[in-house]
This record gives C-alpha cells, structure tokens and sequence, in this order.
C-alpha cells in the first residue's frame, strides 16, 4: 500500500512541477542578453501551436519521437524569419541557431547574433503574426547585470526598440506601450502591466497544480479503499 502511496505522490508532484514550467499554447518568453561581443536571444514556447511556425507542416504534432526525423530541420529552415534584429532599419543575419525540446512540453530556440556598432537597435518578434489571437510572448532583455527593458509583445506590438552606445545604460521604446528608460511613470506603467500578466498566468499554473493534486488524491483515496477490502473497517 506504502509504494502505491509514494507513487501518487510523485505523481502530484511531478504535475504540480510541470504545470508551474510549461508554457501555455498562447504565451511564450524571450531573453536577450547584450553582450560586448555578441547579442544573446532565447525563445521558449510550447510545443502545441509549433506546427504554426513551419509551412506545409505534417499533421501531427511535435512530441519526442518525431522531433529529430520529421521537425527539426523544417523548424531550423523556418527559424530565421521568426525574429529579427536590426540596426539603424538593416537586418542582421544570426551567426547561429540551436533548436531544442526543452523540459516536457516546450521548444527551445537559441539564436546567436554579432554585437554591431552603435545605433538604434531593433528587436521584432515576427513569428507572433504566425500565433492565433490572444497569443502573447513576454520579453527580457538584459546588458550586463543591469535590465534594460521589459515589454509583453502582441500581434499589435511585435517591435522592441534601444539606443546601443549612449554614455548611460540604453534607452529602451517600443512600439506599443513607449517605455523609455529613466522615465518612472511609463517605466512604472509597463511594469505594473508585466506583473499582472506574470500574476495571471501563475493563477492558471495553480489552479491547473491544483486540479491535477485533487484528481491524484481522489485516486489515492480509491486506491486505499480497494486495498481495505472495498469496505469499511470492521468494529472491534
């Protein structure tokens, strides 16, 4: 009886773990990190609309088994287009790109691109247009130990925008909220609007933790049931 209960409670946990990790089909997350030499950027998203970012994609989804064979080179072909970075309005091509499954449920896509010169450096996360309604993709970008910016990016807002080379730390705008570093009203303004995504997709993460938790803990009960005999315990 002991193994099967310290078996439902790996399983509750090992729910409750990946419904806290796993991104959910309409979000994703970038990180960028500005480095001296080199533009570092990490998109992460679910396995689930994948299929959208490749054209005349087979009809099945990713999973573990077909990723190397039937994915992994339409997504490589693919990568490229899905985001982009320029300076002064010319794309600059990335030096490499790494795509990955990562965790359970994931994809993962490391890209890395050559630091330019100064100027006004662009950053557009153009695969949201290939994402259905509602899709929204949070971003980070980071230079040194400081972060620079911080936006949640639509199809109505793909573009993230910095001044590389001022004397202080960049100047992040983007489109759509502006958000200019050094300005505490706009800079309090979108990350007041960050946290409150944050805060709503944590509430989903939970409740699905939660649900996952009652439904393993029904089982154990069922469980113990059936190895009493089905029946209540008999009075002395």
């Amino acid at each position: 009886m002991f193994r099967g209960i310290h078996w439902l409670t790996a399983l509750v946990f090992a729910a409750t773990m990946t419904a806290a990790q796993a991104h959910d089909a309409s979000q994703s997350s970038i990180n960028i990190w500005l480095r001296p030499d080199q533009i570092e950027v990490e998109l992460i998203l679910s396995r689930v609309p994948s299929r959208s970012l490749v054209d005349n994609a087979p009809p099945v989804p990713v999973t573990d088994a077909n990723f190397e064979s039937t994915y992994h080179a339409l997504l490589q072909l693919s990568a490229p287009m899905l985001l982009e970075i320029a300076l002064d309005g010319r794309k600059i091509a990335p030096s490499s790109i790494t795509i990955e499954l990562y965790q359970e449920t994931d994809l993962r896509f490391d890209y890395l691109f050559p630091r330019p010169p100064n100027g006004k450096l662009s950053f557009t996360a153009s695969f949201i247009k290939r994402m259905g309604d509602g899709y929204i993709n949070t971003l980070d970008v980071n230079e040194g130990a400081h972060m620079i910016g911080m936006d949640n990016q639509t199809a109505d807002n793909l573009v993230w925008e910095t001044n590389l080379g001022t004397d202080s730390k960049s100047a992040a705008t983007t489109t759509q909220p502006t958000a200019t570093a050094g300005n505490p009203e706009t800079d309090d303004h979108v990350l007041a609007d960050r946290l409150e995504y944050r805060a709503e997709g944590h509430n989903f993460f939970f409740k699905a933790g939660l649900l996952c938790a009652i439904i393993a803990l029904v089982s154990l009960g069922i469980f113990i049931w059936r190895k009493g005999g089905g029946s209540p315990p008999s009075s002395p």
